[in-house]
């Protein structure tokens, strides 16, 4: 029998280094947890591993249209906006940032050296600095399984690319001008995304807290982050 439930189209997007396969277990999470419509999901980011990407769509190819919901993950919350072809009812940002890098403004952002040793450093060994940076983001006290790093050659040039984008990125206003609804979603020793950094993004917002110190949480509580952005959508 045809399928006569409504429609929900979800755009996912990634941040720096990661893969669409992050979002594997929340998806399957929502959409057991829609009963009342169908749940699609395109999923995008920059590609930053030499595979076939799952269906992936290359953020510099987005499909235009609209989307009931639009969530993305760490920097990934930066590239909801960058798509010119795309309306939005709904943004979710989960342990995400509107702007990385520390500024007169901006004390709780990430200082920039760290930027500037990573920088040249991924274009001549992109491996080491993807292990350091997995080592820092994927640390769960509470033993969680965590997301594992993909194993495909890095692209260096595209995570170069990103690196100095979150040099500049700055992405508070959009943001906070962004009329619909909107949900926060964050942990409480994100080592990437600290609780401060966190709040120092969305100062407008109800930040949801989770207990932990992974930075993958669509990963490692999948659950969690379905309940919230289903409360979203059905109660907005």
């Amino acid at each position: 029998m045809p399928d006569d439930r409504r429609l929900i189209r979800v755009l996912l997007v990634h941040g720096w280094a990661g893969s669409p396969e992050l979002w594997s277990r929340f998806a399957a999470r929502l959409a057991d947890r829609v009963e009342s419509a169908r749940v699609e999901f395109t999923t995008t980011g920059p590609g930053y591993f030499f595979r076939e990407r799952m269906g992936e769509i290359d953020s510099k190819e987005a499909p235009g249209g609209h989307f009931d919901i639009a969530i993305g993950h760490s920097g990934g919350v930066c590239g909801l906006f960058d798509f010119d072809s795309v309306t939005l009812d709904r943004i979710v940002s989960i342990a995400g940032f509107t702007r990385f890098r520390r500024g007169m403004d901006f004390p709780e952002g990430v200082g920039a050296r760290v930027l500037e040793r990573m920088l040249p450093r991924v274009e001549r060994e992109p491996g080491e600095v993807l292990d350091a940076f997995w080592k820092n983001a994927s640390t769960d006290r509470a033993g969680h399984e965590n997301f594992s790093r993909p194993r495909d050659a890095p692209c260096s040039d595209r995570l170069a690319t990103g690196l100095s984008a979150l040099q500049s990125d700055d992405y508070r206003e959009q943001w906070s001008q962004f009329r619909g609804p909107r949900l926060v979603i964050a942990g409480t020793d994100d080592r990437i995304v600290t609780a401060r950094h966190a709040a120092a993004c969305f100062p407008d917002d109800r930040i949801e807290w989770v207990k932990t110190d992974s930075h993958w949480l669509p990963w490692t509580f999948p659950e969690t982050c379905a309940a919230l952005v289903r409360e979203l959508i059905e109660t907005n």
